[in-house]
């Protein structure tokens, strides 16, 4: 899903989506 290059908005969005899932992750914990 990921492009090899990510673009600074991907980047940028990047902590956001990673944080996101990482909340998920430990809710369903």
């Amino acid at each position: 899903m990921a492009p090899a290059k990510p673009a600074p908005r991907s980047t940028r969005s990047a902590p956001l989506a990673a944080n996101a899932s990482h909340l998920k992750v430990h809710h369903t914990l």
